[in-house]
């Protein structure tokens, strides 16, 4: 499967909510690559509205930071929270639990988990400090 599936594309494409001024934020990077991520969000009694975000990055990167957004919508912390962890659990024993969909063209690059987990574990981060 190539590493740049449609699917990949297609997210990496989606609409980007941009970063609202003054809005608390996580940042991370790898420094290995130079992928960088900037979180935000919108929360609202409890429950994530939308994800925001600024990224410097692949296609893949830009694509799962795309499908944690639409993963997390309407998620309260706690359950934004399990699905960030359920995601970044199928990416252990190489994939081999991983869940069809979107995403499923980076399972077989292990080279590339580190794109497809870094905006999860910047709004992992992010989450956690709002509890």
């Amino acid at each position: 499967m190539p590493t740049y599936s449609e699917d990949i594309l297609r997210l990496a494409e989606a609409n980007v909510i941009p970063l609202v001024t003054g809005e608390p934020r996580f940042e991370l990077a790898n420094r290995l690559c130079g992928d960088r991520i900037t979180i935000g969000a919108d929360i609202r009694q409890g429950c994530v509205h939308e994800i925001h975000w600024q990224i410097e990055g692949c296609a893949i990167l830009k694509a799962s930071a795309a499908h944690l957004a639409r993963t997390l919508r309407g998620n309260s912390l706690a359950e934004g929270l399990e699905n960030i962890s359920a995601f970044m659990r199928s990416f252990e024993a190489g994939g081999v639990a991983s869940p069809q969909g979107p995403m499923a063209a980076v399972y077989s690059l292990p080279a590339r988990y580190k794109c497809a987990l870094l905006p999860w574990q910047a709004c992992e981060n992010f989450l956690r400090e709002r509890l």
